[in-house]
């Protein structure tokens, strides 16, 4: 059995978690962006901060043992918290390199979304201190219809892109 880290599994539930607590708009600050090509289209998504410390925008570090997991959750600007979501998780090891990296984009709900291969390395992280990260996109997001549903490696869309944001500790 292969292991998976903290950050990898808990992905789909955090941003399953930052649609149901359905946050105001008034409670955010942008920290930082991603942009991509997805399937030939330019999008950019905002990373945010929460200024209510009842709400979280899935954005941060979390420390499971010696396993560091990182989160990165953006949103469209003036968009829904539901509708148009990317995520980036990634965990690491003191000074290792990044583990389970995976990349989900969800257009309009959880159980219909689109997601890195496991085997297939699509977010490379070119900077990250445990404050901020900075990185690129590459690879293909594959079709998933379902939720606990693997992706389907016959049915993707290509993205190409860039992160930068800040990450602020998990409450």
């Amino acid at each position: 059995m292969r292991f998976r880290s903290a950050a990898l599994v808990a992905g789909p539930f955090a941003i399953l978690a930052g649609v149901l607590a359905g946050p105001s708009v008034q409670a955010q600050e942008v920290i930082g962006e991603v942009r991509a090509t997805l399937d030939g289209t330019e999008r950019q998504w905002q990373t945010l901060q929460s200024t209510d410390p009842g709400v979280s925008f899935n954005t941060g570090v979390e420390q499971f043992g010696p396993v560091t997991g990182i989160t990165i959750q953006g949103y469209e600007e003036g968009g829904s918290y539901t509708h148009e979501v990317i995520a980036l998780n990634w965990s690491v090891m003191g000074e290792a390199e990044p583990m389970d990296a995976s990349v989900m984009y969800v257009p309009e709900r959880m159980s219909q979304s689109w997601m890195s291969l496991d085997d297939e390395q699509v977010l490379t992280v070119e900077a990250f201190d445990g404050e901020s990260a900075r990185g690129t996109l590459s690879g293909r997001l594959c079709y998933k219809d379902g939720f606990a549903a693997p992706p389907d490696p016959a049915n993707c869309i290509v993205i190409e892109g860039t992160f930068e944001t800040q990450l602020p500790a998990a409450p």
